[in-house]
């Protein structure tokens, strides 16, 4: 009979390890939605560093078939460029964000799929609509005990000219 206690012990040990390690895959998968709907809605408030706030002083971007490395003051200064000449109506969910935290719990990542519809300010003064849908994947690794995106792979297709009217946020 006493053998069976440490393994009943032992049994009910290993169920309350499992148990806080769903609860803190959890909590990472909290963190990382939280900083994607960071990202989100930098894009109305046109603010560079509050979109690349989840972001790594430096991560790769592949994309259009390659893969760069970027750095962020210089990132940020070139996407506030860009946020400066739009005006966007939407960033919603296409589909809703699937976040997955690997067992050891140092890497994650969060798969997106956002439909875009945003107004292009030229410089005469006029507005292009553009209408787009984005799935991507973002890596994120654990660094300082903050979840960090080291790799952002995408892909983009323009909507259809219908498709193209204005939303709300």
């Amino acid at each position: 009979m006493t053998l069976h206690i440490p393994v009943a012990l032992l049994a009910l040990l290993g169920g309350v390890t499992a148990c806080r390690s769903e609860a803190d895959a959890r909590a990472d998968r909290h963190q990382i939605l939280a900083l994607y709907e960071q990202t989100r809605a930098a894009h109305f408030l046109h603010d560079a560093t509050g979109m690349h706030g989840g972001y790594d002083s430096t991560w790769l971007v592949v994309a259009n078939g390659t893969i760069a490395a970027r750095v962020k003051p210089a990132a940020e200064e070139a996407l506030s460029r860009y946020l400066a000449t739009m005006d966007f109506d939407e960033v919603a969910d296409a589909t809703p964000p699937s976040v997955v935290v690997a067992a050891a719990g140092d890497v994650a990542w969060l798969i997106g799929h956002v439909r875009v519809r945003a107004r292009h300010r030229q410089p005469d003064g006029s507005a292009r609509p553009v209408a787009f849908e984005s799935a991507f994947i973002d890596l994120y690794r654990r660094i300082g005990g903050r979840w960090r995106v080291v790799v952002h792979g995408d892909t983009q297709r323009e909507m259809p000219a219908g498709a193209r009217g204005t939303q709300a946020r």
